[in-house]
């Protein structure tokens, strides 16, 4: 095992806490038919005994029904043999070993699998999913429809939710059941989902499905049995193994990592913010009332403690050269777009040692070395570094450091601009009758860089990345102050702040014909970067203090 490997496999054990099995036998012994008795009432037995344990041991303790009779029992057994035996002792104990919380579900006959459903809400809040396969003998219908739930849940949170699925089987052709639940899938609306090569596995957006099978089953080929049969004690390594797939990068392994020591720590974190502060916090509110609501800065102020915990944990235990060595050994080296030849072990030599590259060329060589030849990848890096992430549907205020497209004609070509409002300034507090309808807001209007500076910008500003329609863009700032700088006023909404209407994130404005679309939220500092530039054109005679700092900087 590598260094990659090793630190990608403890940050998924660090980070998993709880799996969800779904079967319709798991409280029947070993999934046969619980023995009935003539009054129609089952015996009574525990749930995770195994065959040999009742067959040696002491007999199970009964209701106080009658014995079955012996005919039954028989006609029973004789159906019941035929069974592969099932032990879900044996995969809860697997996944107890990892720390992992393992949850039986047997669901009612004829359950419901919607998406207001028991067993949705059960499975769309657990890290992992296991389903059998064939519930109650529908030949897969409900988990074909709840696996299609779960994708479109999926595809439709903001990131995408990523989830790791299994079906858990005693199907004999398990290619053939992927082949079925796939063409399910296709005809539930799951329109992206498509088979791995060379796996038993489906993808479909951010959503993977691994097909296993059930031991002791008769008929399956050699190389199914070897690789995609699992017995119960081993499945947890398993399904460990298969996330950790999902997540084999450094990036993701650090992110798993960081958010199992932010989970670690949640009762210092909570003991932090205890109720003996609430009378403090509740006097500073009404002292800052008249200026602006306290509540708004408690994201900062928990995001500073979470930030906190990062940097105290995140690199800590972390072998970072040998980890970085192993991503850079893994590299898929290509040749450059220019055709000219580069020697492998001397770039690769060059990846970890440090590159000095002096120009944008020489910088898009590399990166299409190193399988970035459309900047795809460094677009969405840079997405990262400087644009909030939306995680939830509320609608975002239009503030300092908004990014918008608008246009006047609705069949022209869309602008990016940038609003340059205070944050303080951006809501407007009066009670309601008193409130305007509308508020003017200051943009300066940005440059796609697929456009080029404008003339007379001299060395290149503030560049950044956006994302509109799912496809990167990058903006620039630059020009001047009478060609950039405009003002549109603004419908409020009823808490005071200017939001955009579903589903296309438009404000209303005072002209019909102006349209304005909200497209991202820059970070706080990148946001910075742009307001000194505009002070600086506002500000012609003299220096900024941010521009004094720039200079300073540029010369040490």
């Amino acid at each position: 095992m590598t260094s990659l490997d090793q630190f990608i496999s403890e940050s998924a054990r660090s980070y998993l806490q709880s799996v969800v099995y779904v079967d319709d036998n798991i409280y029947n012994l070993n999934g046969r038919p619980n023995e009935i008795s003539p009054m129609g009432i089952p015996v009574s037995r525990d749930p995770f005994a195994t065959a040999d344990l009742v067959a040696g041991g002491e007999a199970p303790a009964k209701s106080d029904a009658l014995d079955p009779k012996d005919g039954e029992i028989a006609a029973l057994s004789d159906s019941a043999d035929r069974l592969p035996e099932y032990h879900p002792k044996e995969l809860v104990e697997s996944f107890a070993e990892m720390g992992i919380v393992c949850a039986l579900y047997e669901p009612p006959r004829d359950a419901s699998v919607d998406t207001e459903s028991q067993i949705f809400n059960l499975c769309h809040n657990a890290d992992i999913v296991v389903l059998d396969w064939d519930l109650y003998n529908d030949g897969g219908t409900s988990a074909s429809i709840l696996l299609a739930n779960l994708i479109k849940q999926s595809a439709e949170a903001q990131p995408h939710h990523l989830r790791l699925c299994s079906l858990y089987t005693n199907q004999p052709d398990l290619s053939g059941t992927a082949s079925i639940l796939l063409a399910n899938l296709i005809a539930a609306g799951c329109t992206n989902v498509q088979r791995e090569a060379d796996k038993l596995q489906l993808a479909s957006g951010a959503t993977i499905i691994s097909i296993l099978g059930k031991p002791n089953v008769p008929g399956r080929p050699p190389e199914v049995e070897s690789n995609y049969v699992v017995k119960e004690r081993q499945l947890a390594e398993r399904l460990l193994s298969d996330f950790c797939e999902m997540h084999k990068g450094l990036l993701s392994g650090l992110a798993l990592k960081g958010l199992s020591s932010i989970r670690k720590n949640a009762k210092r974190l909570l003991d932090k913010f205890s109720r003996d502060l609430d009378g403090a916090f509740i006097l500073h509110r009404a002292l800052v009332m008249r200026d602006r609501e306290a509540l708004d800065e408690l994201p900062e102020l928990f995001a500073d403690e979470l930030s906190a915990i990062l940097e105290d944990s995140l690199l800590s235990d972390f072998d970072s050269e040998s980890v970085m060595n192993d991503i850079v050994d893994l590299l898929n080296l290509t040749n450059p777009e220019d055709g000219a030849q580069y020697v492998e072990a001397s770039v690769r030599d060059q990846l970890k040692t440090g590159l000095d590259l002096k120009n944008a060329a020489s910088i898009r060589r590399y990166g299409s070395i190193v399988g970035d030849a459309d900047h795809s990848s460094s677009e969405k890096l840079g997405l990262l570094f400087n644009s909030r992430t939306q995680y939830l549907t509320v609608l975002p205020s239009l503030k300092f450091g908004t990014v918008l497209k608008h246009r006047t004609d609705h069949a022209g070509q869309w602008q990016y601009s940038i609003c340059l409002m205070p944050i303080c300034d951006s809501r407007n507090r009066s009670k309601t009758e008193d409130r305007p309808a509308y508020m003017t807001f200051p943009f300066w209007r940005l440059n796609p860089l697929s456009e080029g500076w404008p003339k007379g910008t001299g060395k290149k500003l503030a560049a950044f990345v956006v994302e509109d329609n799912r496809q990167t863009i990058s903006l620039g700032v630059g020009g001047k102050i009478r060609d950039k700088l405009w003002l549109d006023d603004v419908r409020l909404s009823d808490d005071g702040w200017a939001r955009p209407t579903l589903p296309a994130y438009k404000y209303e404005t005072v002209d019909s014909t102006h349209e304005l679309q909200w497209v991202a939220q820059l970070k706080p500092l990148h946001a910075q970067r742009i307001a000194a530039h505009v002070g600086t054109e506002a500000s012609r005679i003299g220096l900024t203090e941010s521009e004094w700092l720039k200079m300073l900087f540029d010369k040490g």
